[in-house]
């Protein structure tokens, strides 16, 4: 017998909450990566949900949406695409321009700008969060200065032992 992968047994749950509030929904599991980029990387295939997961390389708004969500980073049939939801609006772009025009001027006065960025989108939906990772540190009592980064997570160059 072969073991279930977890995105088979995320995939089957999916589907039958997108049944229950009424949608025509079916799982194709495809077990191999390649196969499965190619398939959903191309808009001519009828795939309309994916498993994607994206972690920032750099903490800001633009590491998200530049790569993934904006019309420059549609590129059909490129492997490079990461922009799997296709998911293309000028408007958009324009407000990102202007976010990131806003945050050369300040940081801080960018931050009302790429929020309303992430309402907006978030109400277009061309993702579905499904979950937020955690990490967990388990640490001796001997352990001291711990300290977290939101990218890097445990800074161990940091840490002290007793």
């Amino acid at each position: 017998m072969q073991a279930q992968m977890p995105g088979q047994a995320a995939g089957r749950y999916l589907v039958s909450v997108l049944r229950q509030i009424g949608y025509r929904a079916s799982l194709r599991a495809i077990a191999d990566p390649q196969t499965y980029w190619n398939t959903i990387s191309n808009s001519r295939d009828q795939v309309q949900a994916g498993e994607f997961s994206w972690l920032e390389d750099y903490p800001a708004p633009w590491d998200f949406f530049g790569p993934l969500l904006s019309c420059h980073s549609f590129l059909p049939g490129n492997p490079s695409n990461l922009n799997e939801s296709e998911f293309c609006d000028l408007r958009m772009d324009a407000q990102f321009q202007q976010a990131l025009a806003a945050q050369a001027r300040s940081p801080n006065a960018a931050r009302l700008p790429w929020a309303d960025i992430d309402q907006k989108i978030t109400g277009q939906a061309p993702w579905v969060p499904l979950y937020n990772p955690r990490a967990m540190v388990l640490l001796s009592a001997r352990v001291g200065n711990y300290q977290f980064h939101p990218l890097w997570q445990l800074l161990i160059d940091q840490l002290w032992v007793r």
